[in-house]
């Protein structure tokens, strides 16, 4: 009975193995930890800034914290890593305490986003940087007569390399997605400021319906679908193209014409 249930199930794993590549795994063992960095950064921001404006109920909570276990959304944590959309526990905000409640609103909002794009970048460059030394350790170090580093050095740059893509990946789709103008996202927020106070209030009331409804809509809705992961699509292609990949290519074709021309 034992070598029975064995067999069957060394062959669903030989059978699972054969239809997954070595990225998907890849992608499924730094995702989660990639998505948890990236929620856990984008609602510290907003505890951090609102303390700093005045607003103390995220302290007082526990919420200015890069304790994932205090920010995160089980379901929203999940549907970040499936549908690339996802939420935390929002951080507690009482405008009335701010000192100036419309840029403390605005401000506080902008904070998570603003912060995962500079996650972004951050892990962006790191990348570029070990993609460098990858392309350095190649082709250029022997021109030079240099000895190239082991090659299990080489392996462990390319997974670094991999799962620095991966976060900054997360951070920029989710900054993206929160920048939308839609209950609840931080977009949302800072367009209810530039409203009067009369429509505020009932767009407060219904604003978890509000929020129900879009992501019912997100999910049904092929067209709003494609829109919204479109655009996002776009941006993140233009932040990776022009402002890490130009630039990197740019010194690197330098630095290789320079060691050329000295070794001539």
């Amino acid at each position: 009975m034992f070598n029975t249930i064995f067999d069957f199930l060394l062959d669903k794993t030989k059978s699972f193995f054969t239809y997954v590549s070595l990225d998907d795994l890849l992608n499924f063992a730094f995702g989660i930890p990639a998505v948890i960095i990236a929620l856990v950064v984008h609602e510290f921001a907003h505890g951090f800034v609102a303390n700093k404006l005045g607003d103390h109920t995220a302290k007082e909570q526990g919420r200015v914290s890069l304790n994932p276990f205090r920010h995160l959304d089980p379901i929203g944590a999940l549907c970040l890593f499936l549908f690339k959309f996802g939420w935390a526990k929002p951080v507690p905000m009482n405008p009335d305490r701010f000192k100036n409640k419309r840029v403390g609103v605005i401000l506080t909002a902008l904070a998570g986003p603003l912060a995962n794009i500079i996650m972004f970048f951050v892990f962006i460059f790191i990348e570029a940087a070990l993609n460098f030394f990858q392309y350095f350790s190649l082709y250029i170090a022997p021109i030079l007569d240099m000895n190239p580093p082991h090659i299990y050095i080489l392996y462990i740059n390319v997974i670094v390399a991999f799962f620095c893509e991966i976060i900054a990946g997360y951070n920029l789709t989710l900054a993206l997605f929160n920048l939308i103008p839609m209950f609840p996202l931080d977009g949302s927020r800072v367009l209810m400021m530039a409203f009067p106070r009369k429509i505020q209030k009932p767009i407060i009331r219904y604003e978890k319906f509000i929020a129900l409804g879009f992501i019912i809509l997100l999910i049904i809705d092929n067209f709003t679908t494609k829109f919204v992961y479109g655009t996002i699509n776009l941006v993140y292609n233009l932040f990776a193209h022009w402002l890490v990949e130009v630039p990197v290519n740019y010194i690197i074709n330098k630095l290789v014409a320079l060691i050329f021309l000295v070794n001539l």
